[in-house]
């Protein structure tokens, strides 16, 4: 075997290995949280503004390593008062899902916008892609759901992100069309603002 050709299978096969392991991940992440009981008792008070930052960091190293020529950009306004009342790791997790998912699956402009609203706290993460037919809305927060199987990916981010709030008592929608913005939305209890 040619030198470039063991390069291109030992890569080919890296990659794989990757995306295996990605998926193991999430589908452990999965049977964790069927495993367990309502969550809501151990939730805290976690801001959320450095949780959206970081994964919005995470989002664009991946996103710049799938594509080096791709020139994403993910804008963050989230209140300082935006402090929910959950899990931190989840919290991560939620974030960290909902952007990847815009830039993976979206267009190369996302922005996330956290506020506090009365007694909750509303994520929303919209992208400038081409939008979601009407009639994948209602599934795309299914396990192993995939819109466009093109795109790739696994099909358990938005069930993870789903999974996730519905632990820490709070709901997530969708709302999108071809041609618009696509907008994910997470509401979640607010908790305590220890201080501005």
């Amino acid at each position: 075997m040619a030198t470039a050709q063991a390069e291109e299978f030992l890569a080919a096969i890296h990659r794989n290995a990757r995306r295996i392991a990605a998926l193991v991940a999430d589908l452990l992440v999965l049977e964790r949280l069927d495993a367990r009981p309502a969550r809501l008792a151990e939730r805290a008070a976690v801001p959320l503004a450095p949780i959206v930052a970081a994964a919005a960091t995470a989002a664009l190293e991946a996103a710049r390593a799938r594509d080096p020529s791709a020139t994403p950009h993910i804008t963050c306004d989230v209140a300082d008062d935006a402090v929910v009342l959950g899990d931190a790791a989840g919290l991560e997790q939620i974030a960290q899902n909902l952007l990847d998912n815009a830039l993976a699956h979206g267009g190369r402009q996302v922005t996330a916008r956290g506020r506090r609203q009365g007694d909750r706290v509303v994520l929303e993460v919209a992208d400038d892609g081409p939008g979601i037919p009407a009639a994948h809305l209602p599934r795309i927060f299914e396990r192993f759901y995939r819109a466009d199987r093109r795109a790739g990916g696994s099909g358990l981010g938005l069930a993870i992100v789903a999974e996730q709030v519905r632990a820490m008592g709070g709901a997530v929608s969708a709302h999108s069309a071809p041609g618009e913005l696509t907008r994910l939305r997470v509401e979640l209890d607010a908790g305590a603002v220890t201080s501005l």
